[in-house]
């Protein structure tokens, strides 16, 4: 017997590639048929999974999969003009609304911490001064905490200006406060944004007291 693989038959090959009947040739078309429909099927799985993150409720679970999918699509087709086109366009949907979500998550923090960060920045004084009182919804400030007549604390006057402005009130705000009379009664106003609202009432017993406070919504 000859051990020469020379030897060896190219019918004999073929025969020992042959397996339950099928050639080495099928066997490599039925490989190359099922990585196509694996290619499509998560092509066209992406793009479906991407339309569906159109939807708002639905977005934040959908979106992570339908990018996976979509890439794994777009990876196994590229020789598939067609499939590798809805891939594409899936990933491209994936990311723009990735990129809306995170401004949408990112405005609608700022627009609901708005109004406790704005207060929040004055509880330092609070700590430091007995002319100022401050919570998550408003802010007091007596410029006579003592009730002194005629006495006024001029620090307490110089930060009204501050927040006045730091709130965004109008510009001549603070010069119609000082012109205040105990006559005049109460006073008030809303911001221009209409976020915040201020009173504010004079006595020569008491000084001058400005109360901002969070309008609700």
């Amino acid at each position: 017997m000859d051990n020469n693989i020379h030897d060896i038959s190219e019918n004999e090959i073929t025969e020992e590639l042959s397996v339950n009947g099928e050639s080495a040739a099928e066997i490599t078309e039925e490989l190359t048929a099922a990585k196509k429909k694996g290619s499509s099927v998560a092509s066209i799985a992406g793009f479906i999974l991407s339309l569906v993150s159109l939807i708002p409720v639905l977005n934040i679970l959908s979106w992570l999969p339908s990018l996976i999918l979509s890439i794994i699509g777009w990876a196994r087709s590229k020789k598939q003009n067609r499939k590798k086109c809805l891939a594409v366009s899936a990933v491209i949907i994936d990311l723009v609304i990735l990129l809306v979500s995170a401004a949408l998550i990112v405005g609608i923090a700022i627009y609901f911490s708005g109004d406790a960060e704005g207060f929040e920045s004055y509880k330092k004084l609070e700590k430091e001064n007995d002319w100022i009182k401050v919570t998550d919804e408003y802010v007091i400030i007596d410029t006579n905490p003592d009730d002194v007549i005629n006495k006024n604390n001029q620090e307490a006057l110089w930060q009204i200006e501050v927040i006045n402005d730091d709130l965004i009130f109008e510009e001549g705000l603070y010069d119609r406060m000082m012109d205040t009379s105990f006559l005049d009664g109460t006073h008030s106003e809303k911001n221009e944004t209409d976020e915040y609202s201020v009173s504010w009432w004079y006595h020569p017993n008491y000084g001058l007291e400005v109360t901002y406070k969070v309008i609700e919504k």
